[in-house]
């Protein structure tokens, strides 16, 4: 199957907000089946061009909270519509009866018994309120490539555990995030009562 996990860091300003202007998506990271992970700094726009046509050829796309870089690869010209998307924070909570809800990708790396993601850019950058488009190349480039290792590494996992039924519930719930992220996207128009 021809698969492509799909990651991004941006600004944090108000959690990263893809509606906030004053984030800007800063990177985006992916790996195809059969090549190593890459990190391009978000800008160029035959990246985007080369990302739209990775889109169209791949069977399945895989990410983690994966609504949130939808979003914004949708905001910044990546057309993912109608592709099939395995969400793995989404499938951990499934294959887990339901009793994990939100779950971190180090969570379910541990729960793997994965190596976890480093965490130098949150404790180092964030927690002291650097937002990522100030974090250096040389320390952000491995931190977004772990992100997507990391992340198909449990995808593979995932896919051997899961049965035809839970294969198939956890596809139809990436179905159900093109629907939820036209939504958000638009919003909804609303009238107060007086």
């Amino acid at each position: 199957m021809n698969v492509l996990t799909l990651d991004v860091e941006t600004d944090t300003y108000n959690n990263g907000n893809p509606f906030d202007d004053r984030n800007k998506l800063v990177c985006c990271s992916y790996k195809t089946k059969d090549n190593p992970t890459e990190a391009i700094k978000w800008g160029d726009s035959l990246f985007t061009q080369w990302l739209n046509a990775a889109v169209n050829s791949c069977e399945l796309i895989i990410g983690f909270n994966f609504k949130f870089d939808y979003h914004w690869l949708h905001n910044n010209g990546v057309d993912l519509r109608g592709k099939r998307i395995w969400d793995c924070q989404a499938a951990h909570y499934i294959l887990s009866n339901q009793t994990h809800i939100f779950p971190s990708l180090n969570d379910v790396l541990s729960h793997y018994g994965l190596p976890l993601k480093l965490d130098v850019i949150k404790t180092e950058y964030w927690d002291r309120g650097i937002t990522t488009s100030d974090v250096p190349w040389s320390v952000l480039q491995p931190y977004a490539v772990g992100d997507v290792d990391g992340t198909y590494e449990v995808f593979t996992r995932q896919w051997a555990e899961a049965t035809q039924e839970q294969r198939a519930l956890i596809l139809l719930d990436g179905q159900d995030m093109h629907v939820l992220r036209e939504m958000e996207y638009n919003g909804i128009i609303y009238a107060e009562l007086s």
